[in-house]
């Protein structure tokens, strides 16, 4: 009798992990359409990253080269906001009023650089085929949807000269402590 329980028992197993495989692949997603490449890197120009024929290459070029010196100025801005705010909070002799003030200007100047990028898209648009256009407006729409443009959450990214930290508690906090633990 506990042989037989024991049979039943395994087949019960083998069956529910048989029926999640099946429900599994039976959900996912099986477009026929390739996923997303990654971004170009930094250094890499757009030309290159969506093959762009030479006429395309030319205008997208002069957009691209004038896109690129704004954004790094921008970018240069939002980290010294960034900064000084950072600044304002370690200073107890800070008003409310003034850390505020100084939130704004980090949203004013983080909005600049998203309607910059915005504006950048836009104006390629028109130099692009169906596919290229795909490909560059698939990338960034992933990136919004991740919050990529938010660095207030989701911590300093890339090159702005702080220490890239990802979410969660900063060292030394967290759930073990208070506990003897790390």
């Amino acid at each position: 009798m506990k042989f037989a329980g024991g049979v039943l028992l395994t087949l019960l197993i083998l069956a529910s992990a048989g029926g999640s495989f099946v429900a599994t692949s039976v959900w996912q997603d099986n477009s026929s359409e390739p996923a997303p490449q990654p971004a170009p890197p930094m250094d890499t120009v757009i030309t290159d990253w969506l093959d762009l024929t030479p006429v395309q290459g030319q205008a997208v070029t002069t957009l691209e080269s004038a896109y690129r010196e704004e954004r790094r100025e921008l970018e240069q801005a939002v980290a010294s906001e960034r900064e000084t705010l950072a600044a304002m909070f370690e200073d107890p002799a800070v008003s409310n009023d003034e850390i505020i003030a100084q939130v704004e200007r980090v949203i004013r100047t983080s909005n600049a650089l998203e309607r910059r990028t915005a504006r950048f898209l836009v104006d390629v648009r028109p130099h692009l085929d169906s596919a290229q256009q795909h490909r560059l407006l698939k990338h960034f729409a992933t990136g919004v949807r991740a919050g990529g443009g938010h660095r207030w959450r989701h911590g300093q990214q890339g090159g702005t000269g702080s220490q890239e930290r990802r979410g969660g508690p900063p060292p030394g906090r967290g759930r073990r402590r208070g506990r003897g633990g790390p």
